[in-house]
């Protein structure tokens, strides 16, 4: 007998936001997308028919479809058992690189508890008949009962000891003393811990499992004006590069740009007065005053996917839907590489990623394009909601995360939208909610700050929205069109030579205090030279 069977692997999304460096993002996503890829193998050896994701090499989601010939209580019995000896295995490769010293220092009874309770797994089946949309809507639904069960127990947690600072609901791992600082062999290579950097398990293995080459939050700001450098005097990064590898810690080439928070621990280097000067050949040669200080998160999620995933009457129809999104997947991420940017994970409709503030509206828009080009045979009206939170780079990584989340779930409410958010230090936040037709209006209000338009303009126009607040225009055209009259005298007021189109959609006091978000948004991220691109 056929039967559908599916499979759910979390935690997901949290797990991979406790992070306090970009490689801990990284690594968590690699980590959780090796469990996934385990699941499909696994499937995929016992004869079963893979439908989402639709091979083994395209695993990037925590859920698994697939069709099985076999008794499906020992298929999943199976897959249980590969994951977690898999994960017990990673944890045995960590202590394999340890010394005896670092091992005394390790709870190990902890961490393998901590590490055999880690995984939820999920898995339900159900019959395949002639009727497949009837099928898997059955099966979804008993794994979504399952899910609500939620049977796995809470982290053991032990009063007094020091929790994990990524993972608060973990105890710390390593043996630290009354003084709750990490003992020295772990503040090295390969894990680098701060002196108060308490971490769990499986936190600990996303440090261990850290590569070279993740970009920090400090390269990704500094990202927006490489291009310009490469292009001036592409030796200047070069040295810098070779100038990181040579200080005693875990740096990049950002790091080395913001060289004031290193002049502290590395003073008596004699590398730091040469990063200095490279530094302020690197400003000259890109004509910036000072090193750009913000970068941006964004994440994004497909509009009603689940509506045309239930669309597909047929296992190959669902099959084929499934090779497009995985095809979105892998195009989403070379779209982010070719902005500058940094790929956390791009699963078909779910995209996660890092970039420089002045690439980052214009890669969005090209990530929609292309999903929603490659999604239109499937549905004519598919469509992709985006967040993208602008932060200063010192901003804990965990809270620019959130923002970002939190853009994305006002630009959901919307959908069919951009959420920006402009986060500084020290001041107040500005977001902006815009339809995806609308996201030109900003490009062109951030094009005219460039060329000299009156930075008080954003002033002016909020103040105008607090007079109008409580105004409604109705249907009175009359009183939108002095609405717009009003705006354009603000305008002119600034005698500045540049005059960006008031858009036609203000009409009333509440658009009006979306065009002095709009404005503010853009007077922000003006302060960016304007994009090119370089394989950084």
């Amino acid at each position: 007998m056929k039967y559908l069977i599916s499979v759910s692997i979390g935690p997901v999304q949290g797990f991979i936001a406790a992070a306090r460096r970009t490689a801990d993002l990284e690594a968590g996503s690699s980590l959780l997308c090796e469990a996934a890829s385990l699941v499909s193998r696994t499937l995929d050896n016992l004869g079963g028919r893979l439908i989402f994701p639709p091979d083994p090499e395209h695993t990037s989601s925590n859920k698994i479809l697939a069709q099985i010939d076999t008794d499906p209580r020992s298929v999943a019995r199976q897959l249980d058992e590969s994951l977690h000896k898999w994960l017990e295995g990673e944890w045995s490769r960590l202590e394999r690189g340890l010394t005896p010293a670092m091992l005394s220092l390790l709870d190990r009874d902890l961490a393998r508890s901590q590490i055999q309770q880690f995984l939820e797994y999920y898995a339900a089946w159900y019959p395949l008949t002639d009727d497949y949309q009837e099928s898997r809507r059955n099966v979804e639904m008993l794994l979504a009962g399952r899910k609500a069960l939620r049977d796995f127990k809470p982290p053991t947690s032990t009063a007094g000891r020091p929790k994990s600072s990524l993972d608060p609901s973990r105890d710390c791992v390593l043996k630290t003393g009354r003084d709750l600082k990490v003992p020295a062999a772990f503040q090295e290579a390969p894990f680098w811990l701060k002196p108060r950097e308490t971490l769990d398990a499986l936190s600990l293995l996303k440090r261990f499992r850290n590569r070279r080459g993740v970009p920090s939050t400090a390269e990704m700001a500094v990202r927006a004006i490489l291009p310009r450098i490469e292009a001036g005097d592409p030796q200047i990064i070069r040295n810098i590069k070779s100038l990181a590898e040579r200080f005693p810690k875990v740096i990049d080439l950002g790091d080395l740009f913001f060289w004031e928070r290193l002049e502290e621990e590395c003073a008596e280097s004699p590398d730091i007065h040469e990063v200095k000067d490279l530094v302020k050949k690197a400003l000259k040669v890109a004509d910036c005053e000072a090193v750009p200080s913000y970068y941006a998160v964004l994440r994004g999620d497909g509009d009603h996917i689940g509506r045309i995933i239930s669309a597909q009457t047929s296992l190959e129809s669902h099959q084929h839907l499934s090779r497009v999104l995985a095809g979105a997947a892998d195009t989403a991420k070379q779209v982010v590489l070719s902005f500058n940017g940094f790929p956390i994970y791009s699963r078909g409709d779910d995209i996660f990623c890092l970039l420089p503030v002045n690439t980052a509206i214009e890669c969005a828009k090209s990530i929609k394009e292309t999903y929603e080009a490659l999604l239109e045979p499937f549905d004519p009206g598919a469509s992709i909601s985006m967040g993208l939170a602008i932060c200063h780079y010192l901003e804990p990584l965990q809270s620019s995360i959130d923002m970002a989340g939190e853009c994305l779930n006002k630009a959901k409410e919307l959908r069919d939208s951009i959420c920006l958010g402009y986060y500084p230090r020290g001041g107040g936040a500005t977001e902006l909610c815009l339809r995806w037709e609308r996201a030109g209006d900003i490009q062109e209000w951030i094009m005219a700050f460039r060329q000299g338009l009156s930075r008080g303009i954003p002033y002016e126009i909020s103040r105008l929205a607090l007079e109008w607040k409580g105004i409604q225009s109705g249907t009175h055209t009359t009183l939108a069109d002095l609405l717009q009259s009003e705006v354009d005298r603000i305008v002119q007021k600034k005698r500045s030579t540049v005059r960006p189109k008031v858009p036609e959609w203000v009409k009333d006091g509440k658009s009006l205090e979306t065009l002095g978000n709009l404005a503010t948004m853009a007077r922000a991220m003006s302060q960016f030279p304007e994009a090119s691109v370089i394989n950084t």
